[in-house]
């Protein structure tokens, strides 16, 4: 009987650690949090259409998307969580250098975004407790009143620019968590995802692990 428990306990043991394991690295993320499992087709890969609320280019940092807009009067720049849910950016700041083909260059302070009419806007549930709405209102799911996603703007004339010809270095600080500040490069790009539709989105995804 005493044979039998010396060789039961050590093989439990083994039989724990490694089921411990193996649920670890399956419910580990990118960004150094425990998360459920999302299941995932074969073939599938991944898409950053929950960061392109704006329809602009995403950058990805260790720990935050970013999504960078080229439009005729400007360049606004919006941020996620590393689930992919929309954030304020009230206590950001930074600033964005801009490069054009024929070599000439600027930098530009960012300040916070004003949302003019006809201008996309994002309002999400600060529980998320529903998807983002592109209107003001109440969480259909908890009744909390959504918050505007807001983002950083600089002002530029780029009303007159070819697609591809206008490079953008964006500097932030004032980050939360272990990524206090973020640099990343975007450039503008042929056409813009509506989201008010459901074209697919064509701008460009730098991931920066």
């Amino acid at each position: 009987m005493r044979s039998a428990q010396r060789v039961l306990i050590p093989a439990l043991g083994i039989a724990v650690f490694f089921w411990t394991g193996v649920s670890l690295a399956q419910t580990h993320d990118h960004g150094g949090h425990m998360a459920e499992p999302s299941p995932r087709a074969e073939g599938e890969t991944h898409s950053h259409e929950r960061c392109e609320l704006h329809g602009g280019n995403v950058f990805m940092t260790p720990t935050h998307p970013f999504e960078t807009v080229f439009a005729p009067d400007g360049i606004r720049v919006y941020m996620y969580a590393s689930d992919e849910n929309p954030v304020s950016m009230d206590k950001i700041s930074g600033t964005v250098r801009i490069t054009t083909k024929h070599g000439g260059s600027r930098e530009l302070k960012l300040v916070p975004n004003v949302v003019k009419k006809g201008e996309s806007a994002v309002y999400f549930c600060p529980m998320y407790d529903s998807p983002p709405q592109m209107a003001p209102g109440r969480c259909p799911g908890c009744g909390m009143n959504l918050i505007l996603q807001g983002g950083l703007f600089a002002a530029v004339d780029l009303s007159k620019v070819e697609p591809g010809t206008v490079k953008a270095v964006v500097h932030l600080t004032g980050l939360d968590g272990k990524e206090k500040e973020a640099t990343f490069t975007v450039t503008n790009v042929t056409e813009q995802h509506n989201p008010e539709t459901s074209a697919p989105p064509t701008g460009q995804h730098t991931h920066a692990h």
